[in-house]
């Protein structure tokens, strides 16, 4: 088959596969199927739309909604009426909103009324169009379905070209800075062509969008992705439907952070604990069957491909994925080459590494150990930041901030952000990162974030999973002193960890200490606790609350 760019995709599948399902939406637990005929109608009646609001040639409009069969054809409609897609976390604060909207100059934004709506719809510029994405819509609003039924679908098929920006993606940790990373629709096209020659895919596949779609990672596998394999994709209706939905669908791939594989492995075990299923993968026959139960209860019966990227993961973690017959492929790729850089695909094999360059992907590593990288899909600049563009840049390669290694294949390991090495008063930097991992390994422990810059040494924040604290505060005590010594036995002696402090609270994107893509905001963190740095150092206790 041949690869075209992303609309002529588009256009390829309304043509030759009109009755065949490309959409699921859900809706307090049901799920309309929508067709390729009834997708292009709403795309085309939409663009219609768009073509008559006199807006200047290539504007950019934004998204904002979570994710939904909405979304993506919002996104292709303004592909077809010729202008660039802004998509926009529908979970950010509403002063990121408003710096966002300002920075990239929106004409127009398709919007859904979530559950920060009330705070959110204050920071919109008065002249600033909205239209309204299924389900919750009032009478006047100018809404997704008043516009489809009252606008004919547009009849021409046009054509972008290939270096024409296709789209504006702001990094998710936005703050007070905004970065948006332009991508033509050659980038998209160049990743998915390589990305699928690379992998091989079997039969029909079913794709299931939960991530945030304003993320590169989701936006240039799951939703372009679908355009190049044909894929259908269903979409998770909320937080608290995501195990029965993944169940229901059942999907091929499936891409995840760190942070899901490890909730799904808590979950299992706190159902079958890792004693006992331990014992039930030694046992021949019943090895086979205990893991095609587990595959189907979680969702994974056909799933093909299962990938890990955006933050590093526990090698211990992987493992334990392979023994009950699931193989994670590590990935590596940043927002600014369109995740189009790294992927272990020798998987089991090499495990802690996120593997080779795809092809046409050179690497090399700076004095320091940062991390370059030239890929064909490298972005064109940052919008209206022509300084920063320059600053990120070294010739064609762009400075990605990770510190790594290579072996003598090429395989790349990631050693730990740059930004995030500390020094202490002792003098010597430290990459929290080495110390974090060995803590997470701990069922005790969901998150933890090591701080310690200008401090006599470093201190642990840990977040427990919620079953723990159940246990006694002393028995809780007594464990994660006993991990602190174990740990630090492995550590230099300027790495040593001082304190172990318990937070109150789990750490989220609500409160703003989690990016959408659930990375730690290890400024933000650090900020809001430091005033009691020097108090938890004073303290004898070496494990407190942080509420003692």
């Amino acid at each position: 088959m041949e690869f075209k760019l992303p609309l002529e995709q588009f256009y390829h599948w309304e043509k030759e596969t009109p009755y065949k399902t490309y959409l699921r939406q859900p809706h307090r637990g049901r799920w309309k199927d929508l067709m390729w005929i009834e997708v292009s109608k709403q795309v085309r009646s939409m663009a219609s739309f768009l073509m008559v609001q006199d807006l200047p040639s290539r504007s950019n409009i934004a998204i904002c909604s979570k994710n939904s069969a909405y979304w993506v054809m919002a996104d292709l409609a303004i592909w077809l009426s010729g202008h660039i897609s802004v998509p926009i976390f529908p979970n950010i604060s509403p002063t990121t909103l408003e710096i966002l909207l300002e920075h990239s100059e929106v004409q127009m934004i398709f919007i859904e009324k979530g559950k920060d709506w009330e705070k959110m719809k204050a920071v919109f510029p008065k002249d600033l169009k909205k239209v309204f994405l299924p389900p919750h819509q009032d009478k006047m609003d100018l809404s997704w379905e008043k516009i489809c039924s009252e606008y004919r679908p547009f009849n021409q098929n046009i054509k972008r070209e290939g270096s024409e920006i296709a789209t504006i993606i702001y990094t998710s940790g936005t703050t007070g800075q905004p970065k948006g990373v332009m991508h033509t629709f050659d980038s998209f096209s160049y990743a998915a062509k390589n990305v699928l020659e690379i992998i091989n895919l079997e039969g029909e596949q079913h794709f299931f969008s939960y991530l945030p779609l304003a993320h590169v990672a989701e936006r240039a596998l799951i939703e372009v992705g679908s355009l190049y394999i044909n894929a259908s994709i269903s979409f998770l209706e909320n937080k608290a439907t995501f195990p029965e939905n993944l169940r229901k669908v059942q999907p091929t791939i499936f891409l995840a952070v760190p942070f899901i594989w490890e909730s799904i492995q808590t979950k299992i075990l706190q159902k079958l604990p890792q004693n006992r299923l331990s014992f039930l993968l030694k046992i021949p026959l019943l090895s086979d069957f205990i893991k095609k139960r587990l595959k189907k209860k979680i969702g994974f019966s056909r799933v093909q491909f299962a990938i890990t990227g955006a933050a590093p993961i526990n090698k211990e973690l992987l493992e334990w994925y392979q023994n009950l017959g699931i193989s994670i492929i590590e990935c590596y790729g940043m927002t600014e080459n369109l995740t189009y850089s790294h992927g272990n695909l020798e998987a089991p094999e090499y495990f802690g590494t996120v593997g080779k360059p795809y092809p046409h992907v050179e690497v090399q590593l700076a004095s320091d150990g940062e991390i370059l990288v030239k890929s064909p899909c490298n972005f064109k600049g940052y919008f209206k930041d022509p300084e920063r563009t320059l600053n990120d840049l070294q010739g064609s390669f762009f400075k990605t901030g990770d510190l790594g290694e290579t072996d003598e294949e090429g395989r790349l390991k990631i050693i730990g952000r740059k930004k995030d090495i500390f020094k202490t008063t002792k003098g010597k930097f430290i990459s929290p990162k080495n110390i974090e991992t060995p803590f997470l390994k701990s069922p005790l422990i969901k998150q933890v974030c090591v701080v310690g810059n200008g401090l006599s040494g470093p201190i642990a924040l840990v977040v427990l999973e919620e079953i723990e604290h159940r246990l006694p505060t002393e028995s809780i005590k007594k464990e994660l002193f006993a991990l602190k010594e174990s740990i630090n036995q492995n550590l230099q002696n300027h790495e040593q960890i001082e304190k172990v402090i318990i937070m109150k609270d789990e750490w989220n994107d609500e409160n703003g200490l989690l990016t959408p893509t659930l990375k730690l905001k290890r400024t933000q963190i650090e900020n809001k606790f430091k005033k009691l740095f020097d108090k938890w150092l004073k303290d004898k206790k070496e494990v407190l609350y942080e509420v003692d």
